[in-house]
């Protein structure tokens, strides 16, 4: 098996596209394309297709390979293109993985499988090996922070595994895993300013999908050394994504991309839109933040 060498297609800011649905809660095509499409025109480094902003969880199986090939078409080969494959077992991630390919995807990005228990460690370990094993692309070990260094240090040792993924808990962790010389991407907009300075080059950031521009002007500052201003739009950004995402969930994440000229929607059940006042609060938030 090949060894997993090129991190350049793993740098700079990813997106993880929300899933619009109808109103009979089926996959909306025509918003999903336009969706892609408006992000088309940002110098965003890609699309994470069908991951927790997605809804994959949510998802049959069917749908996500419907997603992964809507996606794929509107993106137009342009970008690069991870495809959310995880799953309760390791035949349906597989199953996934191969579908991704089909669409053409680069790489497949799983997450630890739920309800492990008390063998938490060696059954994450097993389903991501055994992933890597049979993936027919390269593997993103995403959601990571619940495991130990030792655990993600040996996975990225894997040679179908390109990276270890970080929703943002320690930056300390990620500074380590960097030091190891282990590609990271790092999913906190909060920390963003913090985890560039640790050596984190790459980026998985939910609020792309209403503020992509914003968030390629942090990049822009932190790039140029503008360590002042990187700051000060990091801590603007933190706030709206902890209130529109990290409390408020997708429902949230969707208003702000109804606020900012996409097409959010609503959540797939059981989950709820939000409440007038909270988009409001949302919205205020938002202000000044470029799209």
């Amino acid at each position: 098996m090949r060894r997993v060498s090129d991190s350049k297609a793993l740098r700079g800011i990813f997106c993880p596209l929300t899933t619009p649905f109808n109103h009979r809660g089926e996959l909306y095509p025509a918003k999903i394309r336009s969706n892609v499409a408006r992000l088309a025109r940002t110098t965003l480094s890609g699309y994470v297709v069908g991951d927790e902003p997605g809804e994959g969880f949510r998802l049959t199986a069917a749908e996500r390979e419907q997603l992964f090939s809507l996606s794929s078409e509107a993106a137009g080969g342009e970008k690069t293109l991870i495809a959310a494959v995880s799953a309760d077992s390791n035949a349906e991630s597989l199953q996934l993985a191969c579908a991704a390919q089909r669409s053409g995807y680069g790489f497949v990005a799983a997450r630890p499988v739920r309800g492990a228990g008390s063998n938490a460690e060696a059954l994450q370990s097993l389903y991501f090996r055994t992933l890597a094993d049979r993936s027919p692309l390269p593997v993103l070990v995403c959601g990571a922070d619940g495991l130990s260094a030792a655990t993600a240090q040996a996975l990225a040792g894997h040679p179908n595994v390109a990276a270890i993924g970080l929703d943002g808990g320690s930056v300390d962790a990620l500074a380590g895993l960097l030091a190891a010389g282990v590609t990271t991407l790092w999913g906190s907009e909060a920390s963003l300013s913090a985890a560039w300075r640790a050596g984190a080059r790459g980026f998985i950031l939910p609020l792309a999908n209403a503020v992509p521009f914003y968030l390629l002007c942090i990049e822009e500052a932190l790039r140029t050394r503008d360590d002042a201003a990187a700051d000060e739009l990091t801590s603007r950004a933190a706030v709206a994504f902890e209130r529109a995402y990290g409390e408020l969930g997708v429902a949230g994440l969707k208003r702000a991309l109804d606020l900012r000229g996409g097409y959010g929607g609503v959540p797939r059940l059981p989950e709820t839109p939000i409440s007038p006042a909270e988009a409001t609060a949302i919205e205020a938030m938002l202000d000044g933040l470029a799209s």
